[in-house]
């Protein structure tokens, strides 16, 4: 069930792959596409309003065009060979995926800057939780003593390894003098009440990515090797599409072994020849949450570093299969949109 590509340049070997992408994982595409979008509803009914609401914040669909327009040409290319193979893959299917069926829809056609999208839903799933976890780390400082919040969080740790600064100094413990959390309370809660609550709780596995690398110094064949286990929820189908992609070029062909993302023509993980590579959450600081200084005699003004600014209000009409449109209305500020 792995796909052997072979083309005659880099574009034709994204059309195969576009044409293969639509005739195994269409549906899957369509989704990727659609939750970076916020367009589940027009596909699947009410029950998804609520959430392309939550996607409509970032305007994807507007960004992803500006991005496609802005990309060199050759990626451009690239993305619009992508693009015609995965339509032709869908005209030549004798029947609609199963799932349209079912849902009594007519898939979309592909565009190039849907890949886009796809990339943006990746963002959704690995890269937002920055946002909520800059919210989690201001309730513990708001409200745990200060050196119990510079212990649970700190800037980094001496296992890092930082690219542009020095070594990390170790993590300092506070003792009880500092802070004795045995007479610490919050709200209704005490200590020994929370950790009778912790304690009767049910495990629960933390998710997380692994990978390890030998040299070829350590293997009895001489090359090297890298293991990759990129930990992401589960599905049906399976998120990852293997393939092996083989296509000329003037110094020789060149050969792509690994998986690739439906919706993409890119390998993500894998090897080409030369160098082997896989990949994990970065786990990095990608977005930023403000608290909003707003008018006491006007909500719709707020304070940013250059004066007092008034709250852009821009409509998104969401298309809902099977009952009327829904508008939400983003509010927009310099910074970005309003989180509630």
């Amino acid at each position: 069930g792995v796909p052997d590509i072979e083309a005659r340049s880099r574009p034709d070997a994204a059309r195969a792959l576009g044409y293969l992408h639509a005739q195994d994982r269409f549906f899957q595409m369509d989704l990727q596409r659609r939750s970076a979008a916020g367009e589940l509803a027009e596909l699947m009914g009410p029950a998804l309003v609520n959430t392309d609401r939550a996607a409509r914040l970032h305007h994807f669909r507007r960004r992803a065009g500006e991005v496609f327009a802005g990309l060199p040409v050759e990626q451009r290319v690239l993305l619009e060979a992508y693009a015609e193979g995965v339509n032709a893959g869908l005209d030549d299917l004798r029947v609609r995926p199963v799932e349209y069926l079912a849902l009594r829809q007519q898939p979309r056609p592909w565009r190039p800057e849907d890949s886009v999208l796809c990339l943006h839903a990746m963002f959704l799933d690995l890269g937002l939780i920055s946002a909520t976890n800059e919210a989690m780390w201001t309730a513990v400082r708001d409200h745990l003593p200060a050196a119990l919040a510079e212990f649970l969080l700190p800037r980094s740790n001496p296992w890092n390894a930082p690219l542009q600064t020095a070594s990390v100094p170790g993590i300092a413990i506070p003792d009880s003098d500092a802070v004795d959390i045995r007479d610490w309370t919050f709200g209704d809660k005490s200590y020994h009440s929370y950790r009778a609550e912790h304690l009767a709780a049910a495990r629960q596995d933390t998710a997380g990515s692994n990978n390890w690398a030998v040299a070829g110094s350590r293997t009895s064949h001489g090359g090297a090797l890298v293991a990759n286990d990129m930990h992401l929820g589960l599905g049906l189908p399976n998120i990852w599409y293997r393939a092996r992609l083989v296509w000329q070029q003037p110094q020789g062909p060149r050969v792509l072994v690994g998986i690739t993302l439906p919706g993409t023509p890119a390998l993500v993980a894998g090897s080409n020849g030369d160098v082997a590579w896989g990949f994990t959450n970065s786990m990095g600081d990608w977005a930023d949450l403000v608290i909003l200084e707003t008018d006491s005699l006007d909500a719709t003004r707020y304070r940013t570093p250059d004066g007092w600014r008034t709250v852009e209000r821009v409509p998104e009409i969401i298309t809902v299969a099977g009952a009327e449109p829904d508008t939400t209305w983003i509010e927009q500020t310099v910074w970005g949109p309003v989180w509630r």
